[in-house]
């Protein structure tokens, strides 16, 4: 007897909750203030609904519409990447991390705590960044003190003609600390 009870009342709910799912998707459909971006809404309607998450949905043809309005290519926000990173990593063992990223490189010069070994800071400084980062890129680590003032450098630099000599340079040098070797 239980057990038909329970077969109902599972089959109620059932019932009840893809009615409820059907309503609100025609909801959407007609109130283009709760619809997803593609279907009428805009991005700063969605950006009101919840400021704690990032959310849009596209379908192939809402894509070839962007590219011929003329929408810029997907980029990479280095300053809030960069950012990103030493946060992270400044909520571990670390005292004070210096990141820099480039259009595909990221070097990161940190000062541990006394606690965390070597090769740990090591590691964690380049998972964090890899966790991040595109798969492609590039990541030096490093704990040389000088290495900071030399990322600050870079991020300060006026022209960029010679940023991408004075990257590879200190690249070179990050290599060469003992970080740098194994990873």
């Amino acid at each position: 007897m239980y057990r038909k009870y329970s077969i109902l009342l599972l089959t109620s709910s059932m019932l009840i909750a893809g009615c409820t799912a059907k309503q609100q998707g025609t909801q959407n459909a007609a109130n283009p203030d709760t619809a997803p971006p593609h279907r009428g809404g805009s991005s700063e309607q969605m950006h009101k609904q919840n400021k704690d998450t990032g959310f849009v949905h596209y379908k192939k043809d809402d894509l070839k519409l962007m590219d011929k309005e003329g929408n810029a290519p997907i980029e990479l926000n280095r300053e809030k990447t960069a950012h990103a990173i030493s946060k992270m990593l400044l909520q571990q063992d670390f005292q004070e991390a210096a990141t820099l990223v480039t259009d595909r490189e990221v070097l990161i010069a940190y000062e541990k705590n006394a606690k965390l070994e070597t090769s740990d800071a090591a590691d964690i400084a380049k998972k964090t960044a890899e966790s991040i980062m595109p798969r492609y890129y590039h990541i030096y680590v490093s704990d040389e003190p000088n290495r900071m003032q030399d990322i600050e450098s870079l991020h300060n630099a006026k022209t960029t003609e010679n940023i991408r000599t004075s990257v590879d340079k200190i690249i070179a040098e990050m290599e060469q600390d003992r970080e740098g070797k194994n990873h």
